[in-house]
């Protein structure tokens, strides 16, 4: 049987390049893809370093889109030579919270690269209801980026900024450079980064940050308060998944604001917070889980032009140099990195 390269998660601190045989569909609402690039997502380091569970042995990846190959017999959606993304996150439907429009909370939700093998190999078997047409125009590269861009989506809608609003963005990673993107030309009046790392810093400004605030220099609460006459900011979004950064939004929110959590923090840190200061100044902590029904948007969004992903993409690696591409993240070396097959 025909082999491929992939990238099998074994256990904790063990990603193995191995040859698996090439799948093949085993339902008819299954279709073969043959798989341009997988992007390296920043939860993937901390599913290696056993921050994040998943099921040993299945192949990682889920920023992924490539090419049709073969369609199960029921499948109606997409043919053959049909370019496509993948919204990775498989929802049952059935479930109160699927039924009541927050399929993002499905109670039997499967995740391909993490539950199911995903897109760290030359083919993967997605479920077509997974798969989302891209337009001829539109670069594979580009593609890819959909999966991140629906949850940044969905985090905005989450945040519900107003015109006039100050938002600030913690952390300028992959993530926050997305929401940077998207929020740069809104209706916000001001949007303020907050970032330590001096690269980030230079990524953050080169993609239209105006104003950058560096915790290293100055106390980014007081400088939020001096740029909003002293109120602090109407939307902090949460974006490095970290306990300081959260208790940083506590502190530059201002009376009445919103906090989205959108960063993933590791499973079991603890951020102290005081009830009486919610309370009284009337703060508002929202969570902001994955896509919901906000893929459509982001294919669309790219479509138009909103983000630049060739500038984004900073570093390409194939399926056997995987482990630098992991490094490079770690490191926060690179703003995304894309898994080329053999």
């Amino acid at each position: 049987m025909e082999s491929m390269k992939a990238a099998v998660f074994r256990g904790v601190n063990n990603l193995s390049v191995e040859d698996r045989p090439i799948p093949e569909i085993r339902s008819p609402n299954d279709v073969l893809l043959e798989i341009y690039g997988c992007g390296i997502c920043g939860t993937d380091p901390k599913i290696i370093a056993g921050e994040h569970p998943v099921v040993p042995g299945i192949i990682l990846g889920h920023e992924y889109a490539g090419t049709v190959v073969k369609v199960g017999e029921k499948v109606k959606n997409v043919k053959p030579g049909d370019r496509v993304t993948v919204d990775v996150d498989i929802k049952c439907g059935e479930c109160y919270y699927c039924k009541t429009g927050r399929e993002n909370l499905c109670q039997n939700i499967k995740t391909l690269g993490e539950h199911l093998d995903g897109g760290y190999a030359k083919y993967n078997v997605s479920p077509a209801q997974t798969l989302y047409k891209i337009p001829d125009d539109m670069s594979f590269e580009a593609g890819i980026m959909a999966g991140p861009i629906s949850c940044v989506v969905n985090g905005v809608r989450r945040a519900q900024i107003k015109p006039g609003d100050t938002v600030v963005i913690i952390g300028a990673g992959p993530m926050g450079l997305l929401y940077l993107q998207l929020l740069k030309d809104s209706e916000a009046s001001k949007v303020i980064v907050c970032e330590i790392k001096d690269k980030r810093i230079e990524d953050a400004k080169r993609f239209g940050a105006k104003i950058v605030i560096d915790p290293k220099k100055e106390e980014p609460a007081e400088v939020v308060k001096s740029l909003t006459d002293g109120r602090g900011a109407d939307v902090v979004i949460e974006a490095a998944g970290n306990p300081t950064a959260t208790r940083q939004a506590l502190s530059m929110v201002g009376r009445g604001g919103r906090i989205v959590l959108f960063g993933i923090n590791p499973q079991g840190q603890e951020v102290p917070i005081q009830p009486f200061d919610i309370t009284f100044r009337q703060i508002e902590i929202v969570g902001s889980f994955i896509s919901n029904y906000t893929f459509h948007a982001a294919v669309d969004l790219l479509s138009a032009g909103k983000f630049d992903t060739h500038n984004f993409i900073t570093h390409r690696v194939k399926i056997t140099d995987i482990h630098r591409g992991m490094d490079l993240m770690r490191r926060g070396e690179c703003i995304k990195v894309m898994v080329i097959p053999e």
